[in-house]
């Protein structure tokens, strides 16, 4: 399967397997919105991409993002009428690039998806 991808974008695949899209859709809403928090990106992922992503669930992927040093947390600031604190979120240069790679590899895959099939001679 590897000898198709470009060498470039063997470690992106490998991500995106592992990942899942839903952790770039995250990296694309923070970077989109410049700093957001969690019950923002959990709003944004239903209203742009219809996906319910329980609060749990996200809250785990942006801790291993955090940790893995795509996204930061810039600082926290009390909701309103003073509900609890949020944590208010950016993208790092890192993650920037993971996004920008991964975007650019998606669209290298549809355009080999869309590609006409190729004709064999089998014998």
């Amino acid at each position: 399967m590897s000898g198709w991808i470009p060498k470039i974008h063997r470690p992106i695949i490998d991500k995106l397997l592992k990942w899942g899209i839903i952790h770039l859709l995250i990296l694309k809403i923070i970077s989109d919105e410049g700093e957001t928090w969690k019950n923002q990106i959990e709003k944004l992922l239903y209203e742009r991409y219809g996906l319910s992503v329980g609060s749990g669930s996200l809250q785990s992927r942006m801790f291993l993002q955090q940790k893995l040093g795509y996204i930061e947390k810039v600082r926290e600031e009390w909701g309103i009428m003073g509900s609890k604190k949020r944590k208010i979120y950016r993208v790092t240069p890192k993650g920037l690039d993971l996004l920008k790679s991964s975007i650019e590899f998606l669209e290298y895959v549809l355009r080999r998806l869309r590609e006409p099939p190729l004709k064999r001679n089998i014998k």
